[in-house]
């Protein structure tokens, strides 16, 4: 899991989730690791704006870069949602609750409660009894993992664990923050029109799914958080 937004003023945040077994994220990797060189860590933000390690690159150079890397994710049918809003609705449908905006103290968090709240139902339709989330280190770790585990008391019977790390330690980071990074992208202008990008990522249709909350249907969205936190914090009510 990564997200996207939470640092530049950004007027959407996004995060993401990615999964696949682990035989398939090792069959993954293989192919990443070819397809990224000379690339050592691929951040999307750099490698849109050309910085860092892709500082002097051209755009010509760039897009057939990610025209090679991109479809790795489509060929082993990685699985993804995307969350996000715009911060203007959480701002605005939230106004009049206090109790939620001190529950989910920064929009982050509602990012990551949607992304993950749409992953596990899928995780679970899919089989999977044991679940293994990575989250890439930010500062926001210790209310994450409080969030996380609300879904665990949900679900007794699934092994979950949640954990932190790099884009260097877990390569599988990098495909989840080019996704939150597209998403964002992606929200901000609109679906009438998909990102190239992210028909990349999934060339089918039938691999990802977003759970977006633009400005006509951030009601519906404050609604079920305002519903959530009642739930959660008056069980008898």
């Amino acid at each position: 899991m990564d997200e996207s937004g939470i640092h530049d003023g950004s007027p959407v945040i996004t995060a993401s989730a990615v999964w696949a077994t682990p035989e398939r994220w090792a069959a993954w990797g293989f192919d990443w690791a070819l397809a990224k060189h000379p690339v050592e860590v691929v951040h999307a933000v750099d490698c849109h704006n050309l910085t860092n390690a892709f500082a002097g690159w051209t755009r010509e150079r760039r897009n057939k870069y990610v025209g090679q890397l991109l479809p790795t994710i489509g060929r082993h049918k990685l699985h993804a949602r995307i969350a996000g809003y715009h911060r203007e609705a959480y701002v605005k449908h939230l106004q009049p609750h206090p109790e939620v905006r001190r529950w989910l103290e920064d929009p982050y968090h509602i990012a990551f409660m949607f992304a993950l709240g749409k992953t596990w139902p899928a995780l679970l339709t899919s089989g999977y009894t044991r679940l293994e989330f990575i989250h890439e280190v930010n500062a926001y770790q210790s209310a994450l993992t409080d969030l996380f585990a609300i879904h665990c008391r949900r679900n007794p019977g699934v092994e979950a664990t949640l954990s932190f790390g790099t884009k260097q330690q877990h390569m599988a980071l990098q495909c989840a923050d080019g996704l939150a990074y597209e998403g964002n992208h992606q929200l901000r202008v609109g679906f009438n029109r998909p990102r190239a990008s992210l028909e990349l990522f999934d060339p089918t249709g039938t691999h990802m799914a977003f759970v977006m909350h633009d400005c006509a249907t951030s009601r519906a969205m404050a609604q079920f958080l305002i519903q959530e936190h009642a739930r959660l914090h008056n069980p008898e009510g």
